[in-house]
């Protein structure tokens, strides 16, 4: 799966994991006495923050004989400077890095987020628990704790996925590797990010039709939550061939921090933007069609606010979809159907708006800019028009329902509000000279 996280979810911090910078940590040493080692799977529930909104997931190592009790998590970052972070998040590929911390640090942390927290022992053979020490021993060291991090291929979850599957020889990816859900990766996208409605219509104009590619079982480890599920229906390792006699690999499940869930209950991006601005412009046109002076002008300067926001909102996509198609490691924001709608120069129609709302005047059309801004209307008709076709026809792959139905409506809006505030130079009609009557005796 390729990398979908660019711009909005970089200049909103949107990681899978990151509870914050780095620290000094405890040596990790190898166990002297593996029967006195055991390991759990730690799923922790979403937070407030916009980088917890998909989970997160670590290791947690108790050697009884050592008396060390420590957590390995790989969703660590250095965001000391955060311009500097969503510069690299933007156009190259982030390091993340592994902490390793103690066991009941992890688990204050978390009370203090008020964040539930799960926890289930693998049931794991002495093989397989040699293999796992030994690779987050390797991965311990210095020089090996960063890794380049992506979302959806590479984030926390998928470095556990990957270690337990290498631990398991393989037996996670023969499980889940072939199944494909009924689920694309737009939908969980949106399922993640409904608690921030506007980040999450971005993202969803912004990708390409790689949205509706279907999520095998075994990708969807990237979310926390589906690992634990997905492991929790897997058996252990078993000498026995007797399917009465196979123990679960997840085994005394159970909730160290519990905490009442966080529902979004928001209506989403597109719901907010219409509900929004679409009354403002309606208004405005109301207001026009009254005679008074005063009427129209705050006519217009209703249409105005209306026409700022959604140039804003335009420009900003537009902007943001030719921009990431310039950066190779962002494929699935290339050439995206939703550049019909959304335009770089839509920041024109943003400041016709601004003008709109601040004066309550309209532009002449005797003006170049007037005349721009006409023109500017009249191609995004158009475009809008073909756009439609286009969906109707079948012939865009991508999933564009959501913004056919509610932004490409507020869009003619918006270009049937520019040309009520823009206006035409009247014509001067020259009376004729009037002509001399002839003399009847000429």
């Amino acid at each position: 799966m390729d990398r979908l996280v660019v711009t909005l979810t970089v200049l909103a911090a949107l990681v899978a994991c990151g509870p914050g910078p780095a620290r000094a940590e405890p040596a990790v040493a190898r166990p002297a006495d593996l029967d006195a080692v055991e390991v759990y799977l730690l799923t922790y529930d979403v937070g407030d923050e916009i980088y917890t909104q998909w989970g997160h997931v670590t290791l947690r190592v108790r050697d009884a004989a050592a008396g060390t009790d420590l957590v390995f998590d790989w969703g660590v970052f250095d965001f000391s400077n955060p311009v500097r972070f969503a510069v690299k998040y933007l156009v190259g590929i982030p390091r993340y890095r592994l902490e390793v911390l103690p066991y009941a640090e992890m688990l204050a942390r978390y009370a203090d987020a008020r964040r539930t927290v799960w926890q289930d022992r693998l049931q794991l053979t002495r093989s397989e628990k040699a293999r796992l020490l030994e690779r987050l021993a390797w991965n311990a060291r210095p020089e090996n704790r960063e890794y380049p991090y992506d979302n959806f291929d590479h984030n926390c979850a998928i470095k556990i996925r990957d270690y337990l599957d290498e631990a398991l020889a393989g037996r996670i990816a023969g499980r889940f590797a072939g199944v494909e859900t009924t689920h694309t990766l737009r939908e969980y996208v949106g399922a993640a990010l409904g608690g921030r409605p506007f980040v999450a219509l971005g993202l969803d104009v912004l990708l390409n039709d790689a949205g509706e590619h279907r999520v095998t079982e075994w990708e969807e480890f990237f979310l926390p939550a589906k690992m634990r599920a997905h492991l929790l229906t897997m058996p252990a390792s078993s000498p026995s061939p007797d399917p009465a006699r196979l123990r679960p690999l997840l085994a005394d499940s159970t909730r160290v921090l519990a905490f009442p869930p966080r529902t979004a209950g928001r209506p989403s991006g597109y719901q907010l933007a219409l509900v929004t601005l679409a009354p403002l412009l309606a208004a405005g046109a109301v207001f026009h069609r009254r005679p008074s002076p005063v009427a129209r002008r705050w006519s217009l300067r209703l249409i105005g606010a209306g026409v700022f926001g959604v140039g804003l909102l335009a420009g900003a996509l537009g902007t943001l979809m030719v921009f990431a198609w310039t950066l190779p490691d962002h494929a699935v924001l290339h050439h995206s159907a939703n550049l019909w709608l959304f335009w770089p120069v839509d920041w024109i129609v943003a400041a016709f708006g601004f003008s709109l709302a601040l004066r309550g005047r309209p532009w002449s059309t005797a003006e170049p800019r007037g005349g721009l801004i006409r023109l500017l209307a009249g191609a995004h008709a158009a475009a809008a028009a073909v756009f439609i076709l286009l969906w109707a026809a079948g012939l865009i792959a991508q999933d564009v329902g959501r913004v056919a139905g509610y932004l490409v409506p507020l869009a003619l809006l918006t270009y049937a509000a520019v040309w009520r505030g823009t206006v035409a130079p009247q014509r001067v009609v020259q009376p004729r000279a009037a002509v001399p009557a002839r003399s009847l005796a000429a």
